[in-house]
């Protein structure tokens, strides 16, 4: 980032920080940017993304990205099919919408949100698994439930198995911005 930033002329300060742990001297900050990493804190995302927007000045803007379920209805065949999957993946892992992002980010203070989101097709789930650090019991389970999901989160999904026993699907991607004004 910092030298894509250089080749169009911007000096920025970039710092990789623990997401609870932003650095009060350096603050207020211009912008805070979150890349999958809001389903990872101990607290509550809202209460997560409520420290980062207290810790950017006046016309920043805090960013988060996230890969939330395909569609958003809780009740959704789809979402429970995401929350099975990433208790095995992630045990404890926060499961949320883009939707309660942009709630939480006008509840702490963002004026303006807009929500982008932008599909992919074709994912390997063994792929994603494997850079992620999971293997063994827990891949194939996760595996397994993507191959044995109910007919509509097949659909939300667009699983399908291959020849070699992965299962390949559509993922959605999330960016949720807020802008604190002046």
């Amino acid at each position: 980032a910092g030298a894509r930033l250089a080749e169009i002329g911007v000096a920025a300060d970039l710092r990789l920080v623990e997401p609870h742990d932003l650095l009060p001297e350096y603050g207020p900050y211009v912008a805070v940017v979150s890349r999958m990493v809001l389903h990872h804190v101990p607290m509550h995302p809202s209460d997560q993304v409520g420290e980062w927007v207290s810790s950017v000045a006046p016309g920043g803007v805090v960013a988060v990205a996230e890969g939330p379920p395909p569609v958003a209805d809780h009740r959704h065949p789809a979402v429970a099919l995401y929350r099975a999957m990433m208790a095995l993946k992630e045990p404890g892992r926060h499961v949320f919408h883009a939707w309660e992002v942009a709630e939480w980010l006008l509840r702490a203070g963002c004026d303006e949100v807009a929500t982008y989101e932008r599909w992919t097709d074709g994912n390997s789930v063994r792929a994603w698994l494997a850079g992620s650090g999971v293997d063994g019991w827990r891949a194939e389970a996760i595996l397994a439930l993507g191959r044995e999901a109910e007919p509509a989160a097949h659909a939300a999904y667009r699983l399908v198995e291959t020849e070699d026993g992965d299962v390949t699907m559509r993922w959605r991607h999330s960016c949720v911005i807020g802008h604190k004004c002046l």
